[in-house]
Order: C-alpha cells, then structure tokens, then sequence
C-alpha cells in the first residue's frame, strides 16, 4: 500500500501539478484551486494534500457550510486543513493563500457568520478570500443546491459592500507580514498510506486522523506557534543549516513526530539524522516509527539513540514546546468582573 500511495502521489504530481504549475509560471499566471482537503487521512481522492500545494503559486484550500465543528473531517473548525495551507505557503515562499468560502452556508447565513468564518480562516493563515458562489438563476433545483447566493437572489445584496470592504482590509493587513514558526510537526501522511482500501485497518486509520487532530487542537488552545511538515515538501527542498532542518524558506529547531506515526519516509529519516546530529531536537510522543518507506528499518531505531531526541506523552508536549518558543506574544483570558 505504500509504494502504491507513493507512486500515485508522484505521478499526481509529474503528470498534473508540476506541468500547470510551469505553464503558468511561464505566462504570469497564478494556479490555485483546491483538492480533497477534508478527507484526510482518507487518501484515495489525493495522496497528500501538502505536497500538492506546493505546486500553487497561490496555495487553496475549500471552506464549507456554517457548522463550526473539531474534527479531522470539519469543514468551517478544521484546524489541520488550514493549517497544512499556511505551512506549505510559507515554506515556499507564497505569500497570499486563498480559500473558496461561504459555500453551502444557507440563504441565512449573516454578516455576523461570514465575519466569524473569515476571522478564525484568518487567524491560521488564509489572507484572499473567494465567496462560493454567484448564480445567473435559482430556478429549479438551483435554489436548494449549496446555497447561498452572492448576487442580486439575496435579500442583502445592496448591503454585502460593507462586509466585501471589511475582508478587503483583512486581506490586506493579513498580507503584509510574515509568519516565522520555528517548530515543525511531522504529519503522519506516509502512515495514513498503510491504512488504505480495507476495511480490517479502517479503525487504525480513523484512531490516526482523530489523534493527530486532537494534538493539533492542543497546540493552538496552548498558543504553540508550528508548522506542518510534510515529507513530500521536505524531501524535496529540505537541508540542515547550523543546527537548524530548514524546509524550503523556514527553519525549525525543534521537529516534532506526532503519535501513531509508525512510517518515515528515507529521505525524512536521513534529514533527521543529519539534524540531530547537528544538535538538533526530536520529541517523538509515543513509540519509535518501525518503518521507512513501508518496511522495517533498523535505522529509525537508531535515530533514538542521538542526542536531541526527546520521547515524551501528548499530553507533555505543549509544555515542552512552550519553553522553546518567543514568549513574546500571547493571549491571557480574565473572567470579567
């Protein structure tokens, strides 16, 4: 199953990512869209969201309804989605990312909820927003299918200016600076690999997603500032410099192996040795990964052996990472008197 992922994933990208991403680089163009995003670790439709973003010029994810929910397979409170988007952005240097909004939100959906939605798609990472989406008629089956409409069919259509000139400025602000995350969390794609396609290993798949979700969440309610790393991107563009595994445009000093991972891939395992060796810093929550590129290794086990590698719980980890991190800004609620 995975050389079968992996081979999938690198046609995936030899034969339609990598050539649209050259055509338009050759002609001034920005290729954006958005794949299977929410699925995850369901990796039939894409093998591995991350690494496909890295072919956009403008990285895209898709945001759907008006149900906040936490879970690996939200839409409008899926942390890890956006998450993946603004971490490949600034690894490869983009500067605006996009995400398609507001679709199937229901013809009352509010400013209040269109302001809420881009606000939290903000604070991850997302800085152009594309409404879903504009009809030229709402006959038929068209009024009940993912509505609402951003066009004359809504009752505040005269209005939306108001909210179009907020997120113009959001965009804006949002824009011109720069996220530097110093932490690198591995996401388990090449594990979610060996899982695929039968029905014996959909638990052990399920328990992966909703774990790795689950530290997500923990890390941003503990104001932990990271990256997602994904394999693809780092065997790619990855390199060690003074200390520090630098992917693409950032660097990290600290990289983090989640829980279940049980796969690396050789290029990932080879970059980590070479980093701990460097006098880098490993926290691995919970047991060794067995296996490189699908088959035992011994050279994983090894890596635990360095200095820098770091075993520990989930439920350390915000602490550890806390003490690694700028304490320069965070957020400290009161209870109002």
């Amino acid at each position: 199953r995975h050389d079968y992922y992996r081979l999938l994933l690198e046609l995936f990208i030899e034969r339609w990512a990598q050539p649209y991403y050259q055509w338009c680089e050759d002609h001034g163009l920005e290729f954006t869209g958005h794949y299977w995003e929410h699925e995850w670790p369901n990796c039939g439709a894409v093998p591995d969201n991350m690494a496909m973003y890295a072919w956009h010029q403008r990285p895209a994810i898709d945001c759907l309804m008006n149900q906040y929910a936490e879970n690996t397979h939200a839409q409008f409170g899926n942390i890890r989605a956006v998450r993946e988007l603004s971490s490949i952005a600034d690894q490869m240097g983009r500067r605006r990312t996009l995400c398609e909004i507001y679709g199937a939100g229901g013809w009352d959906l509010r400013f209040e909820d269109m302001k809420r939605i881009a606000d939290w798609l903000g604070v991850l990472g997302v800085n152009t927003f594309d409404e879903h989406l504009s009809y030229v008629t709402i006959r038929g089956a068209r009024k009940m299918d993912h509505p609402q409409s951003f066009s004359y069919h809504a009752s505040w259509w005269n209005d939306y200016h108001v909210m179009a000139r907020y997120m113009t400025r959001l965009s804006l602000v949002l824009s011109a600076g720069e996220r530097r995350n110093e932490i690198l969390l591995l996401e388990p794609t090449s594990t979610a690999w060996l899982y695929q396609g039968d029905g014996t290993t959909a638990d052990a798949l399920r328990r992966l997603g909703d774990e790795f979700f689950d530290l997500v969440k923990t890390l941003e309610c503990d104001q932990v500032e990271y990256d997602l790393g994904c394999e693809d991107v780092m065997g790619r563009h990855g390199e060690v410099q003074n200390g520090a595994l630098r992917v693409g445009h950032r660097s990290y000093h600290t990289v983090v192996i989640p829980p279940l991972c049980r796969n690396l891939e050789t290029k990932t395992v080879r970059l980590l040795k070479a980093f701990l060796e460097d006098g880098g810093t490993v926290l691995c929550c919970g047991d060794v990964p067995e296996l490189a590129d699908g088959a035992p290794s011994p050279e994983i086990a090894s890596l635990a052996a360095l200095p820098g590698w770091i075993s520990l719980s989930p439920a350390e980890l915000s602490a550890r990472l806390l003490k690694r991190q700028d304490p320069g800004v965070r957020i400290h609620w009161r209870e109002p008197r």
